[in-house]
Parts: structure tokens; sequence; C-alpha cells
């Protein structure tokens, strides 16, 4: 399992494009910034995009979710419960965003447990609430891969005080992560890699 990793500025998360290298398809994971660069990754590397899988519906995971959707003609899918929130984020202006975004309907909405495929892989989503009510995070079983959003950072977890986050259910999602084998790499939607087993804190939530 290939993944790459692009970080535009100034939003600065993580985007992710995970693929299977013998049959060129996978899936991109938070799209930010970067929709031009992203589709050129595509199209140099001869990928197939089956969706634009969204952890939550903050504007540094989804800004360009709906222009690189039309630039690669992929879908994009986010959680049924963040769903208000990203037409909302997508209704206002933002001084550090000189561009208007673009916004389309999402063309998916996750209930948790669903099975995305790619090749030999598959990405399954975990629902994870707290930071937004419709945070998930999507792993890889045979790999031992979590794509975490801002569930998981390496050494804690994301905000929990927005008016619609609730840090009981961030404890509870994170507690269901902690139960995921301890050699999980997390892969977050910002900063660096981690691996469950140096976040050892976890078992004392």
């Amino acid at each position: 399992m290939e993944i790459f990793k692009l970080v535009v500025p100034p939003l600065d998360n993580n985007v992710y494009i995970v693929y299977d290298k013998e049959v060129r398809e996978g899936y991109i994971i938070d799209v930010g910034l970067g929709a031009n660069e992203l589709s050129l990754y595509v199209k140099n590397h001869k990928i197939k995009i089956l969706g634009i899988l969204l952890t939550h519906a903050h504007i540094d995971h989804t800004a360009h979710a709906f222009t690189l959707k039309k630039l690669i003609n992929s879908k994009v899918m986010i959680h049924y419960a963040d769903y208000d929130l990203l037409k909302d984020f997508f209704k206002r202006d933002y001084p550090y965003i000189d561009e208007k975004l673009e916004f389309d309907e999402p063309d998916y909405l996750f209930k948790g447990g669903e099975e995305f495929k790619f090749g030999k892989y598959k990405l399954v989503v975990i629902e994870t609430p707290g930071h937004t009510p419709g945070s998930v995070c999507f792993y890889e079983e045979n790999e031992k891969v979590l794509f975490s959003g801002d569930t998981l950072f390496a050494g804690t977890y994301g905000r929990v005080d927005f008016p619609y986050s609730d840090e009981d259910k961030m404890k509870e999602s994170l507690r269901k992560l902690a139960r995921l084998p301890k050699e999980v790499k997390v892969y977050p939607g910002h900063y660096e890699e981690t691996k469950l087993e140096y976040e050892y804190w976890l078992e004392e939530i």
C-alpha cells in the first residue's frame, strides 16, 4: 500500500493519497488546499481515485474537496452527522484563503462501518465523534494503518472546545482507538505520524 502525503499552507493539514500501486486505484483522505497538486500527482501516477474521504467537516480538511472532485471526476464522502457543519463552513469567508470556495453536495454520507476497497486493501470507517459530531477515522487492518483526522495526534487529541464538540464522546472515541493493535501506525490530520504503542496515555483516558 502506497501513501503519499501533501501539506499545503496556510491550512497545513495532512492530505493523504492512499493506493494499491499494482492496480493503480485508491482514495484521497482530507483535502484542505492543493487540488491542482493532488490532481497532477494522480494523473502522473495514473491512479484511479475511487473517492475523496473526509474525516470531518472543518474547512482545513475540506476546502478543496469539491474542486478536486471535478478535476479528477471522483466522489466526496463524509459522515452524515457533519453534513450541516460542512454546508455552514462553506458559506463563510476565510481571511487566510484568497479564493471563493466551491461547494457541492456530498455524494455519500457515512453511517459507520463501511468498507472502501481498493485493490487488495480496504479502508474501514470507524466513528470517532468528539472533535465534531461526525468525526471518523479510516483503518486498514492488514497493513495496520489508521488515518485519524483530528481525533488523535502524536501525544494529544483534537480540540473539544467548539460549541458542537463533546469531550465525553472524544474520550469514548479515544478508548475505542486504544483497543486497536499497538503496532498500528497513525497518520493524523496534522503533524507527524505516530504509533499506538507510543500513545500510552490512551490507557488512562
